[in-house]
């Protein structure tokens, strides 16, 4: 619980907000610059089973 309430802090913080973004955005341009040409070399199906094995896996490191 308070995980969730520093979260939501962080967040709404002004000063920072912009730093937050501009990770979320380096993070998302490293995505896709990485999923992309998996998808062409081994399938669209293939990339989406490995990238949700990876998202689990994260999600499982977060919650416990």
């Amino acid at each position: 619980m308070g995980t969730q309430f520093y979260n939501a802090k962080l967040l709404s913080a002004r000063i920072l907000t912009p730093p937050v973004s501009g990770l979320r955005s380096v993070l998302m341009a490293a995505g896709i610059a990485v999923v992309l040409p998996m998808i062409n070399k081994i399938g669209i199906v293939t990339t989406h089973a490995l990238v949700a094995l990876l998202v689990w896996i994260a999600y499982g490191y977060v919650v416990l």
